[in-house]
C-alpha cells in the first residue's frame, strides 16, 4: 500500500513540475555552452578573415520572459595572409634568419576574448517553451596576433619587441542577437540557434607599430557577422 502511494505522489510531483515548466511565467537560471562561427568586417579584416568561437554563459530567464545574461567568448582564427606584419624581417626567402643563421618558419594567428552583458526578449510561439528570441550586448572586447616558431632565437619575437608585432586592441562591444531558443520539459535537449552581428569601438593599445614603422592610428571599428548554437543546462528548482 505505501509503495503504491509512494508512486502516486511521484507521479503527481513529476506532472506539476512539467505542468509548471510548461506555464510561460516560470524564472529558471542556466548555464550555456556555445559556439560561433563569424565572418570578420571593418578593420578586423587586418588580422583574420574567419573567426572561431567558444563562449560560456551564466543566463538568467525571468517570469516576464526577458532573459539577463554574463557571456566570455575565447576567439580563435587564421591570420588573413594578406597582410604580412613580419615582412620587414625576412630574407630574400621570404622566412626570417634566426641568430644561428637558420630560416625560420613563422605561423601568425588571431586570439580575441570578449566580456559582455546581454539583455534579451524570448519570444514565444506555439509553445511556452519554445519561441524567438532577440537580445542586445554590451561589453569589452580584446584581440591580437599572436606568433608561434620552433627554437628561441629570435629576439625581437621573444622580448618587449614582440609587442611591436602583436598589435594589441580592445575596447567597447555592442551587438545585436536574433534566433530560437528552446527549453525542454523533460530537461532531455534545451538549445539556441540563430545570427549574430557584433561592433567593436577598439584602438591599438601599443605606441608603436614596427612593421608600418608609425603609431597607430588612434582608432578601429571592428565588426564580426555569423552563426551560432547553444546548448542550454537550465536549473530548476
Amino acid at each position: 500500500m505505501s509503495l503504491g502511494v509512494t508512486a502516486m505522489l511521484f507521479l503527481s510531483t513529476n506532472s506539476t513540475a512539467q505542468w509548471q515548466f510548461r506555464d510561460s511565467s516560470i524564472a529558471l537560471n542556466s548555464i550555456e555552452f556555445g559556439y560561433t562561427s563569424s565572418l570578420g568586417a571593418g578593420d578586423l579584416t587586418d588580422r583574420t578573415n574567419w573567426i572561431h568561437g567558444i563562449k560560456i554563459s551564466l543566463n538568467r530567464k525571468t517570469s516576464t520572459n526577458f532573459l539577463l545574461s554574463l557571456n566570455t567568448e575565447i576567439e580563435l582564427a587564421d591570420f588573413n595572409e594578406n597582410f604580412d606584419p613580419l615582412k620587414n624581417l625576412k630574407s630574400d626567402s621570404g622566412f626570417p634568419i634566426d641568430l644561428n643563421g637558420q630560416l625560420t618558419e613563422i605561423n601568425i594567428n588571431y586570439f580575441g576574448y570578449q566580456v559582455y552583458g546581454e539583455l534579451g526578449k524570448f519570444w514565444n510561439t506555439s509553445k511556452p517553451y519554445k519561441g524567438f528570441i532577440t537580445s542586445l550586448q554590451a561589453g569589452f572586447w580584446q584581440h591580437k596576433l599572436t606568433y608561434q616558431f620552433t627554437g628561441d632565437v629570435l629576439p625581437y619575437l621573444n622580448t618587449e619587441s614582440r609587442k611591436g608585432y602583436d598589435r594589441l586592441a580592445n575596447g567597447l562591444l555592442i551587438g545585436q542577437k536574433v534566433g530560437y531558443r528552446r527549453y525542454s520539459p523533460q530537461n532531455l535537449f534545451s538549445y539556441e540557434f540563430g545570427l549574430h552581428l557584433q561592433e567593436g569601438f577598439t584602438a591599438i593599445r601599443r605606441s608603436y607599430i614596427y612593421d608600418i614603422m608609425q603609431v597607430p592610428p588612434s582608432s578601429r571599428f571592428d565588426m564580426k557577422l555569423g552563426l551560432y548554437a547553444t546548448f542550454i543546462f537550465p536549473i530548476y528548482k
